[in-house]
């Protein structure tokens, strides 16, 4: 409103102003016979005039174009929230109900057909066990997302669960690096090093470290580094990782495998004082048993310190146990039994115990667990990660492709 009251004003001003100052007529021609005669100050004033409507109208044409413009970007952006929102919907739903459930809510919402959202539902299908239907969609919401990762990336993980690797790897280096999320750099590289080649693993791997920045990926990445010393025969750099990671099991089970096992038994010894993680005084217990001219009594001091320095560490106690029924020390054995009474009812002790009752001959003595215990194999490891159940150390989990992650079952 003021700026049209001001526009007023100025547009009066100027035109009693110039009218008063050029009072003469000025004849205009619109063509040879048609001419009209006007004061030079309406010439001007008309002219202004005509200047301001068309300054006037071109505003006003923009304004509606922005805001025809900024609407549709508007409509654009809800329209990808919702998508988010019901994709993220859609996991909680298969989290609380079932994978069904999330199934029947986007057919519900007809957002089954979004590129992204059909990933996910094919991600689901893929849970349910309809690999072959998972299979079909994943190629679909690749071809109609091709220039985002997430769609190309359930694409490629049935091409890895094929197990067709060298496909895999040829079509990640033929991708716009744009396109190189974690995620594909992740099943990528574990593509290489199913086919042996650990250089492409290795850049993948340092790639993936540098998005992340992660332990995880660290620890994916030492993995990788390990496998492809290994496969050199190179000993040197395992422990060059060793020194710097004494507490990377991978590492350590490399070098068990060359045979070096007092530089390895050094090592477990650090990590253990670094990581106070039990599995590795049960691995330097199973070392010495491996290594015949190892002295027991070396190892033996080295526990019974920790032991009794540690403070109500009954795990401790019970590797001590153990290293006692390994060595055939088996009344030594029943005395750190016995002073353990947190855990006595865990599956490790009662494994001792059964080793201990052998050794002792005293099968009277077993209850049924103790008699169960005596048929096991050995120990048993869990993966702290997804809790898959191993016989023996494993450097790498099978299910969840994790790295330094498989630790001895002590509970």
């Amino acid at each position: 409103m003021f700026r049209m009251v001001l526009f007023v004003f100025i547009f009066v001003f100027l035109f009693i102003y110039i009218t008063l100052l050029n009072p003469q007529p000025v004849q205009i021609k619109l063509y040879k016979t048609i001419s009209y005669t006007m004061p030079l100050s309406a010439l001007i004033i008309a002219a202004l005039t005509i200047g301001f409507i068309l300054s006037y109208l071109f505003n006003v044409i923009k304004d509606v174009y922005q805001g025809a413009t900024l609407s549709s970007l508007k409509r654009k952006l809800f329209k990808q929230d919702d998508i988010k929102n019901k994709m993220a919907e859609a996991f909680i739903i298969s989290d609380i109900f079932s994978v069904k459930a999330s199934q029947n809510y986007l057919k519900e919402k007809r957002l089954d057909k979004d590129p992204f959202l059909t990933a996910v539902y094919a991600r689901f299908l893929r849970q349910m066990g309809e690999q072959e239907t998972a299979k079909e969609l994943h190629a679909m919401s690749k071809k109609e997302a091709e220039n985002f990762s997430y769609p190309l990336y359930e694409f490629l993980s049935d091409i890895y669960e094929d197990g067709r690797y060298t496909e895999l790897v040829s079509l990640v280096k033929e991708l716009d690096k744009k396109l190189l999320s974690p995620p594909i750099l992740w099943i990528a590289s574990n593509a290489a090093k199913e086919i042996g080649d650990y250089e492409m693993a290795l850049v993948w791997g340092e790639k993936l470290v540098k998005d992340l920045r992660d332990d995880v990926a660290v620890d994916y990445l030492l993995g990788v580094k390990t496998e492809y010393y290994r496969e050199k025969g190179n000993v040197s750099g395992i422990k060059r990782i060793l020194k710097k990671h004494p507490d990377f099991v991978p590492a350590v089970l490399a070098v068990v495998e060359q045979g070096d096992i007092n530089f390895v038994m050094k090592v477990v010894k650090e990590a253990y004082k670094k990581t106070k993680d039990a599995t590795y005084l049960v691995l330097l217990v199973d070392l010495m048993v491996k290594k015949e001219e190892v002295n027991p009594s070396k190892i033996i001091d080295f526990v019974k310190n920790i032991s009794s320095s540690a403070e109500k560490d009954e795990r401790v106690l019970m590797v001590l146990a153990y290293l006692y029924a390994q060595v055939g020390m088996y009344d030594e054995a029943v005395k750190a039994l016995s002073e353990i009474s947190e855990l006595e009812n865990v599956g490790f002790v009662n494994f001792v115990k059964a080793k201990v009752a052998k050794g002792l001959k005293k099968y009277e003595d077993c209850c049924k667990e103790l008699e169960g215990a005596l048929e096991k194999s050995g120990l048993l490891y869990r993966c702290e990660e997804c809790g898959s159940i191993y016989s023996e150390l494993k450097a790498f989990c099978e299910k969840c492709r994790r790295y330094n992650t498989v630790k001895v079952e002590m509970n």
